[in-house]
């Protein structure tokens, strides 16, 4: 048996392709058949790292770990392949990008900065100098209506296109995957955090989330409702609802001068957009909710608990999913993974009067009612109501 595995060893040194790195001694071949035959190794760890002592060195162990180095830095290195990368930067701060990410970014030819599904906490100047490379801006204009440019740019060379947060979480960058896909042109995805799991910071079970909606900005007599139905629908689910809160970035881009091969050159810049607030927010969902419980009738009412079942008495009515109102328990979040993060718990009403949450970005949560929380949950939302993290009361 010992002879076969000699000659099996002898083999595999010749064959192996790291054959030059780690060849294989008689007296390491003699210590692994002593090894399978039943030898034993000592290990000892010393402030945290393994060291092997002499008896305990393997070297068909060192090979195998060699092996997958070496298969991770080949894929990793060289250029960068043609085709478009959407690379995720995070919750804002330019250093969330990943490792991977940034090490693709700066490999591409030409990189561009979605700025428009949400915002980062600096200034492209210095973004770019964080990055080490120029960055293009693109508002929702170019990406979802010129997307051509930048995929036929991916067609002959690699282009990154940068998304705060992870790159699919918005609708919109699915839509340029397909088309790039539907071209024969590669793409490649590279994840980061975002907000639709960063929010589990509250304490409330990510399990237990229902439909996102996004909550717009009120304007004139444009006011958009269809957000509440999502809302009442979780509710009655016993699910919590994470409202993302619109952000009014500049629509329309002046026309750019579009890199060539030879130079980059930036978009026109942006005014600064606006962020609908947790207080507006809290504002136009109590706006909105008063209006609705106005129009249901107790017809309307006996209708909906027969239908979940709940009998007509006090003492069942929280049971039928009480209608949101000013009392109602909210969770106002504020920069989300920052330094200087705000979470704040308190009733709608509170909310809209009582409270500041400063900068943006910002984004609300209405919880499930009460009989639905796990008891975890319920602990948690008691302790950001009784000891917020730093806001200012007005």
């Amino acid at each position: 048996m010992a002879s076969g595995l000699l000659l099996l060893l002898i083999m595999l040194q010749a064959s192996h392709p790291l054959a030059k790195r780690h060849r294989f001694s008689t007296r390491n071949i003699q210590h692994i058949i002593r090894r399978l035959r039943g030898g034993g190794t000592q290990c000892s760890a010393v402030e945290g790292r393994r060291e092997r002592t002499a008896a305990s060195f393997d070297p068909v162990q060192e090979n195998v770990a060699s092996i997958g180095a070496v298969r991770y830095n080949a894929a990793d290195s060289g250029k960068t392949a043609t085709g478009l990368y959407l690379i995720g930067l995070g919750l804002g701060d330019p250093s969330d990008i990943t490792v991977k990410g940034l090490r693709v970014l700066r490999r591409c030819k030409y990189a561009y900065l979605e700025g428009y599904t949400s915002l980062m906490s600096c200034s492209k100047d210095e973004m770019e100098e964080i990055f080490g490379r120029k960055i293009l801006h693109a508002d929702r204009d170019f990406v979802e209506s010129r997307a051509d440019f930048i995929l036929d740019q991916a067609r002959n060379s690699s282009v990154a296109l940068m998304v705060v947060g992870s790159p699919l979480s918005a609708t919109t960058h699915y839509d340029i995957v397909l088309q790039a896909r539907k071209l024969g042109i590669s793409v490649f995805i590279i994840p980061n955090a975002s907000i639709m799991d960063a929010v589990g910071v509250c304490g409330l079970q990510l399990y237990n989330f229902g439909q996102t909606v996004t909550i717009p900005e009120f304007e004139g007599n444009w006011r958009p409702t269809s957000f509440m139905d999502k809302i009442e629908a979780n509710r009655k689910n016993g699910l919590h609802t994470l409202c993302l809160l619109d952000i009014k970035a500049k629509e329309h881009m002046e026309k750019p001068q579009f890199p060539n091969e030879n130079e980059f050159s930036s978009l026109s810049s942006n005014p600064p957009p606006r962020c609908l607030t947790v207080s507006s927010a809290a504002r136009q969902i109590l706006s909105v909710a008063g209006k609705k419980n106005q129009l249901l009738s107790k017809r309307e009412k006996r209708r909906l608990k027969k239908r979940l079942q709940v009998a007509e008495t006090e003492a069942a009515e929280p049971a039928m999913i009480p209608n949101l109102g000013p009392d109602t328990i909210a969770v106002g979040l504020a920069r989300v993974g920052s330094a200087n993060m705000s979470i704040v718990v308190d009733t709608l009403a509170a909310l809209r009067d009582d409270v500041d949450m400063g900068p943006p970005l910002h984004c609300l949560i209405i919880p499930a009612p009460a009989q639905y929380l796990h008891f975890l949950e319920k602990d948690a939302l008691a302790m950001f109501r009784n000891q917020p993290l730093p806001v200012d009361r007005r």
